[in-house]
């Protein structure tokens, strides 16, 4: 029986092996794969780099071509770097959501946003996936809304100042009262437009006046202030002003005209009469009298200035990360000037109730006169002899363990010490002995565990207020805020205090 399982194992652990008598050894074997990849969406409006006036402008884009082998599941439709429409179904046929409507015409998918883009420049993309999980991403397209008509505000004309704005139309006055006489021959203009639009201006002559050319000026100011002089301004005649601007979505406003004169009073233009024709009648011969048809004149209508070039788009200047919008940095600038705080305070046994008399303190050190001295960080409670059950004067050690009184000081008074790691026997003693002497208790066993964790606490107080440092700085020079700014100077100020200044005014 052994023998045959013997024998057993050794037949199944043989390989076998099938040969074809057909086959030859040059004989090869192959198997065609599938390509996962395939082509993008094509994305059709809006276009890369285009402007357009409509708050809502409709996302538009079509399958893949040609279709991918593997059936398309679903899209994902990117706005401004984040998913915006997320899981489109490629069989959906139309569908309402809260932020937009999806509808699918043929090979065609066209999102509707129920709400109005900001003004400014967006990108947009759209990735496509299969059922295989596989993607294609087409290309980000940048496109410009600008749906808010432009403002214009004449700020000032010659000498006088006008302030009126198209924002607020009751600052313009009616047409009887944008009469303007001007002292200069050559008066200036100023005023504010919406910032890269372009502004037109136009001076038109009265009529039939020799010697005078009407002036147009365009400009575009990417700033939104702007300054045009006319020139040339003959005495006595009444000038007509229009004022238009166009901006980057092509919306248009024109500026209601008003009149200028240089070296008249009143110079609103009088209303034109047309004289009536006489016609003599002879004795002899009765005229055929023609009537005459009165050509009333066509007003003048501005053509406003065509729409300028959008501004640089802020998302080809690659921007500086925002390190505060990571919650760990906020979470170490927050905590690291509190947790300082925190440790030195521990340390030092400061009580709670004394909290702000401690960082005054702590933070200025050098303020005031201080004639005695004792360890730092010790408080000092310092009683009346004869009135045990409230303190005379309690006070703070600074770092170099100096310390003032409020005179008049008692003849006596009893003195209680709180230091950390040192031990202090309550004793009365005179007051003319304190400024020829220093209250030193005497240190205490470092074995004891309070102890040692306390005198941890303070040894170690400098990590957290170095990370106050750093992150207040790396705060302030990416994002300049009096917030920061406060942190910084009370981050560096602690540090001077505590670290250089005990050094210096040795």
């Amino acid at each position: 029986k052994l023998l045959f399982f013997v024998v057993l194992l050794f037949i199944s652990g043989k390989s076998s092996f099938a040969i074809d008598p057909n086959a030859t050894g040059s004989a090869v074997v192959t198997a065609e794969i599938i390509s996962q990849e395939f082509n993008p969406s094509t994305l059709i409006s809006p276009s890369d780099n285009s402007t357009t006036n409509n708050p809502r402008e409709a996302l538009v884009w079509k399958r893949p071509s040609p279709l991918p082998a593997t059936p398309l599941h679903h899209y994902d439709v990117y706005l401004d770097g984040q998913v915006f429409a997320a899981s489109v179904s490629d069989s959906i046929t139309s569908q309402v959501y809260y932020y937009y409507t999806i509808r699918r015409d043929n090979d065609t998918f066209y999102l509707d946003t129920n709400f109005d883009f900001a003004q400014g420049y967006h990108t947009w993309k759209v990735v496509a996936y299969t059922t295989a999980g596989t993607s294609a991403s087409s290309e980000t397209r940048t496109f410009y809304i600008d749906s808010i008509y432009p403002f214009i505000t004449l700020k000032k004309v010659d000498r006088q100042t006008l302030n009126w704005s198209t924002t607020d139309l009751t600052t313009i006055p009616d047409i009887n009262q944008r009469d303007l006489t001007v002292t200069a021959v050559n008066p200036l203009l100023t005023g504010s437009v919406e910032p890269y639009a372009n502004m037109q201006f136009i001076l038109i002559c009265p009529q039939n006046i020799l010697n005078c050319t009407n002036q147009i000026y365009q400009g575009n100011y990417p700033t939104g202030s702007w300054q045009h002089r006319f020139y040339g301004l003959i005495r006595g005649l009444v000038y007509t002003v229009y004022l238009s601007a166009t901006d980057a979505g092509g919306n248009s406003t024109i500026f209601p005209e008003f009149y200028l004169a240089y070296g008249i009073i009143s110079p609103t233009p009088l209303a034109v009469t047309t004289p009536t024709p006489t016609t003599s009648v002879s004795p002899e011969v009765t005229p055929i009298i023609t009537p005459e048809v009165e050509i009333t004149p066509v007003p003048f209508i501005p053509v406003p200035p065509i729409s300028p070039t959008p501004p640089l788009n802020p998302t080809l200047v690659p921007k500086l990360p925002l390190i505060t919008s990571n919650l760990w940095f906020m979470l170490l600038l927050v905590l690291g000037l509190p947790l300082h705080l925190l440790m030195t305070m521990y340390g030092a046994k400061i009580r709670l109730i004394l909290i702000f008399r401690f960082i005054s303190v702590l933070l200025f050190p050098f303020f005031g006169k201080k004639e005695y001295q004792t360890v730092p960080f010790a408080t000092l409670d310092m009683y009346d002899p004869e009135k045990l059950d409230s303190s005379w004067q309690t006070k703070i050690s600074d770092i170099k363990g100096f310390y003032h009184l409020t005179t008049p000081l008692l003849p006596k008074i009893f003195v209680k010490i709180t230091a950390t790691n040192r031990y202090w026997k309550n004793i009365i003693i005179n007051c003319s002995l304190l400024s020829l002497t220093c209250l030193f208790p005497l240190p205490e066993d470092p074995k004891i565990h309070p102890n040692r964790l306390r005198k941890l606490s303070l040894n170690l107080r400098s990590l957290p207020l170095t990370v106050a440092c750093l992150t207040s700085t790396i705060a302030f020079i990416t994002q300049q805020n009096y917030f920061f700014l406060i942190y910084l100077y009370l981050s560096l100020q602690l540090a001077y205090s505590e670290y250089l200044y005990p050094k210096i005014s040795r």
